[in-house]
Formats: C-alpha cells, sequence, structure tokens
C-alpha cells in the first residue's frame, strides 16, 4: 500500500525573505524527531520492513510518501506522523543540510536543460512566487534560520491544511482509525490561501550569456 501526506504549504505560499523554506523543511523532516531520532533511524524502519520511501515540494503542495507491504502498514503511519508532527529541527542537522541544499541549487544552475527550465519558468510567470526557483536562492537559504522553521511549521502543518491519503489493500475505516491514532493535528483556522496569480501586461524577452 501507498500512505501519502499532502501538506498545502509550496513555493506559492513563500514571500522574497523565506522562498526555499518550504523545499528545506522537506529535507529538515527527515532529520529525526522523537521516536526515529535520525535519518538512519526513519531510514531503518521503513528500509527494514521492506518498504521505500520520499518526498517532494512542489508550488502548490509538499509531500511525503511510503510505499510498504499491507501487512506492516501502520509502520507508514507511525514513521510519516512521528517526522511530521515532532520534527527536532536540531541546528547542526539545518547546518549540515543548508550546504546540501546550497550544492543542489548550483547543481541546477550548472546544467544547461535545468537552467533552461528555470529560466523560462520566470519568463512566463514573472517575479512572483509562482515564477521563483522552489528551492529558493543561495542567499535565502543561507539565512533560514530554526526559529523559522518552527513558524512556519505552526503557519502549514495543522489538520485542516493537510490531507492523509492510503491507496491499495487497505479500507477507508481503517485509513480513518490510523490516521485518528497518529495524526493528531491541530484543528487550527481554514487551509491556507496563496499568493494571488499576477497577470503580466507586457511581451518578455531574456538572454542569458554563460
Amino acid at each position: 500500500m501507498t500512505l501519502i501526506v499532502l501538506v498545502r504549504a509550496g513555493s506559492r505560499y513563500e514571500t522574497k525573505s523565506d522562498n526555499g523554506i518550504s523545499h528545506f523543511m522537506e529535507h529538515m523532516f527527515f532529520k529525526g524527531a522523537e521516536k526515529y531520532p535520525d535519518t538512519m533511524a526513519v531510514a531503518g524502519a521503513i528500509d527494514g520492513s521492506g518498504g521505500s520511501f520520499n518526498a517532494f515540494t512542489a508550488e502548490e503542495m509538499v509531500g511525503y510518501y511510503v510505499k510498504i507491504s499491507s501487512a506492516k502498514m501502520e509502520i507508514a503511519y507511525d514513521v510519516l506522523s512521528d517526522m511530521l508532527l515532532k520534527s527536532r529541527f536540531n541546528p547542526e542537522e539545518i547546518q549540515r543540510e543548508r550546504g546540501v541544499i546550497v550544492e543542489e541549487i548550483r547543481m541546477h544552475r550548472d546544467d544547461p536543460m535545468s537552467q533552461v527550465h528555470m529560466d523560462y519558468h520566470s519568463l512566463i510567470l514573472g517575479d512572483q512566487p509562482l515564477g521563483w526557483d522552489i528551492a529558493g536562492t543561495e542567499e535565502v537559504v543561507s539565512s533560514i534560520t530554526r526559529e523559522m522553521f518552527l513558524k512556519h511549521h505552526k503557519r502549514f502543518y495543522y489538520g485542516a491544511n493537510v490531507v492523509v491519503c492510503a491507496a491499495g489493500d487497505i479500507i477507508p475505516q481503517k485509513n480513518e482509525e490510523l490516521c485518528g491514532r497518529y495524526f493528531s493535528y491541530d484543528s487550527g483556522p481554514e487551509a491556507a490561501e496563496p499568493a494571488p496569480f499576477k497577470k503580466l501586461e507586457t511581451d518578455r524577452v531574456f538572454v542569458r550569456e554563460k
């Protein structure tokens, strides 16, 4: 079966000062929480049960998922809920992962296909959240603090802003039971609203030389 948790917290919900934090936080959730205190513990719980896991950040949402045998489905709920509800955001891990993401940004800048894709995206959508790089900039990523993570987590990771979806050999009642047991999110306000789309009124041309 597959369990996926989708959070309405993609890059469209960011500002210039925190562009890239949704993607950075996606990385940090795998660095340790309460029950599974580090990356090895998270990986060991899933890999040791024959499962696999990953995550992604897009403009509209962030997703975290586990694929595992239905006989061991509870492990998926246990690991994902621990990650997303009880992450520690360890300062040392933040600093270590910051370097990983900066190198990731540089790698994409050095790859012509990736760079052209980002330039095209920016050209079509302009200087607004939808037109920014999901990974952010080196400058912003280098300035993100633990306090910013905690604020971002409180702002987006609450009941009305999260969807937990299961597919495969599982019935709806079982999913509801396991969600009730593991995903005890606060109710919070209504779902977050993204930055409005700003229509570009003029033709645009962009030339990059390197």
